[in-house]
């Protein structure tokens, strides 16, 4: 099936869910790119990028997409507990950092680095503010997981963001923002528009879990009940199985 909605035609079906909480829904057309990115070196290596990035006050300051980018890699997994805030608007189309497994500098990135997992979830602080990133893509119908910008996250926060013209398509827990928010996780005021979907394979895909903002939410009693407040989805959102919904899957 195909979904279009916003996060208030999903409140009902949402609110139905034990572990999930959301309130003060209110819906918003993300909004687009207003400044230019600062280009960081061409060829650097993420682990240039991430031995260079020194935090202020305990919090780094996100002023490239490749920072953000080699957050998601093995470079930066020792700084997923991290308080991040973005400095300004960010491009997929300004990815400068090497992307080349053997870190020859001759290739740049083709697709984005999913920010936690499962095992290694991102359990820090993101707040956006008030900015945007905009381009994100991972697109891979025959390939599985947990796909998002975050691809789990546990206990943290994420808030004051926009992400727009974002595309994950996958099978497993899809969502533009996180494929999985568990155990106390908090959004607030995230806007979200593009494309999300599971895969092209009816009989493959019916398992998946897809939504516009997340997979699935799932809290628990002793970490606590993932809450979404003050955010939406405007976009499209496409399930071959049967846990699909324009905020959260499942």
């Amino acid at each position: 099936m195909t979904l279009r909605a916003t996060i208030q035609e999903s409140v009902q079906p949402l609110l139905k869910l034990a572990r999930l909480v959301i309130v003060g829904v209110a819906v918003a057309t993300a909004v687009g790119v207003t400044s230019a990115q600062s280009v960081s070196a061409v060829d650097q290596t993420c682990a240039e990028v991430i031995a260079a990035w020194t935090p202020v006050a305990n919090v780094y300051s996100v002023e490239t997409i490749d920072q953000l980018y080699c957050l998601g890699t093995s470079d930066g997994s020792s700084l997923l507990g991290e308080s991040f805030l973005q400095a300004q608007n960010l491009l997929w189309s300004s990815i400068s950092v090497d992307g080349d497994v053997n870190s020859d500098g001759t290739q740049l990135p083709s697709e984005w680095s999913i920010i936690g997992a499962d095992g290694e979830a991102f359990t820090g602080t993101y707040d956006g503010g008030a900015k945007s990133i905009s381009g994100l893509s991972w697109n891979h119908p025959e390939g599985g997981g947990d796909i998002g910008m975050f691809g789990v996250t546990s206990d943290a926060l994420i808030k004051n963001l926009s992400l727009t013209n974002i595309t994950m398509v996958a099978f497993g827990s899809v969502g533009a923002l996180a494929g999985r928010l568990t155990n106390g996780t908090e959004v607030n005021n995230v806007q979200v528009s593009g494309v999300v979907g599971s895969g092209q394979n009816e009989e493959r895909y019916v398992g998946d879990y897809v939504g516009g903002i997340a997979g699935t939410a799932q809290g628990n009693a002793a970490l606590g009940n993932v809450l979404i407040t003050h955010s939406s989805f405007d976009g499209t959102v496409t399930s071959y199985g049967v846990r699909a919904g324009g905020a959260v899957g499942y």
